[in-house]
């Protein structure tokens, strides 16, 4: 690269994958952690070369267009429902993710969810702050086991085989419903259709991708198969589950405990964006439990982030393969 490619990144990143970057590349460094309105991004990206974006920008095709020189775009998570890849794809522009460097803290974050919903754990830490407990009792606050339990999980790419791993160790059955995913490892077993799996499980796990496919994949509908007081648990994309369905079956019951790490407001492509969670399941504080999209959130990932983010951007403007591109298969599923 005789003439260094200039690069624009969008919002904060970790000095490690700038001094990677900034070796072969000029950066525009966005030190913040407020998106860039769309005006800014187009103003900020059109002569680069390469842009390094998060999850709170919208990459659409009016900012494509308006960016003739780029040639990459990096996206600083596995995630890429913010993007118009297929708009990308008429223009030659490269889409890289970070497709396994968030897998471990994130099927950390699904399992400390699933125990803190259903073992009370936010409810007896509020009761002990307030003074309103007096410890051990023998009704109050029970919760129900995590162990020996059935799971299910929805996508059983790399962070649904490691949440698989994790639950070997306490001693669950796993199943999993995927239709791209044949193979079976940590002894999962693959359910044909989705509703199968939602009548086997005490658990359910959501690590699936955001696309055309999955959206409100999870519904009123399928719901019903749940089987009676099972959990659900989202640690992929909001906009996954109808939030409302999700809401109506904590009301009747069917369901004992809905945990998210990720929120439909946050999916700002969508025709019907709520402005945020809904105040009915804000109030449910009994049978919620909510994260502010914490699953990469250790100092650790966003570290190794930052480099592969870089690497990824460098493999694609020196002309070397990387496996963090996006596929053909993969962009026409978003």
């Amino acid at each position: 690269m005789d003439n260094r490619p200039q690069i624009l990144i969008t919002g904060w990143m970790p000095k490690e994958g700038r001094d990677i970057l900034e070796k072969y590349c000029d950066l525009d460094f966005c030190n913040s952690e407020k998106p860039l309105s769309k005006t800014e991004l187009i103003q900020r990206a059109k002569n680069k070369d390469g842009v390094v974006i998060f999850m709170t920008d919208t990459i659409d095709k009016e900012v494509i267009q308006a960016c003739n020189n780029l040639k990459v775009i990096s996206s600083f998570g596995k995630g890429f429902d913010n993007i118009d890849v297929e708009e990308c794809a008429k223009r030659g522009i490269a889409v890289t993710i970070n497709k396994n460097s968030l897998t471990e803290d994130t099927a950390d974050m699904a399992m400390g969810l699933a125990l803190a919903n259903a073992r009370n754990i936010l409810i007896g830490d509020s009761e002990v702050r307030k003074g309103t407990t007096r410890g051990w009792q023998p009704k109050k606050n029970l919760g129900r086991s995590f162990n020996h339990s059935n799971l299910g999980i929805i996508g059983y790419g790399e962070i649904g085989k490691a949440i698989a791993k994790r639950a070997k160790g306490f001693s669950m059955t796993t199943y999993y419903y995927d239709p791209t995913v044949e193979s079976v490892s940590w002894g999962a077993h693959k359910c044909e259709k989705l509703e199968e799996m939602f009548s086997k499980c005490d658990f359910i796990m959501i690590t699936a991708n955001l696309n055309k496919n999955s959206y409100h994949l999870v519904n009123r509908d399928n719901i019903s198969y749940m089987k009676q007081g099972a959990f659900v648990v989202n640690v992929a994309r909001g906009s996954i589950v109808d939030e409302k369905a999700i809401e109506e079956a904590l009301d009747a019951n069917k369901i004992s405990g809905y945990a998210s790490d990720v929120s439909a407001f946050e999916n700002k492509k969508a025709k019907e964006c709520p402005q945020y969670i809904s105040s009915g399941l804000l109030e449910k504080t009994e049978k919620t439990v909510f994260t502010p999209h914490l699953g990469t959130g250790t100092v650790e990932t966003r570290k190794e982030l930052s480099i592969s983010t870089a690497k990824g951007m460098l493999s694609v403007l020196k002309g070397e393969e990387t496996e963090q591109l996006i596929t053909s298969g993969e962009a026409n599923m978003n």
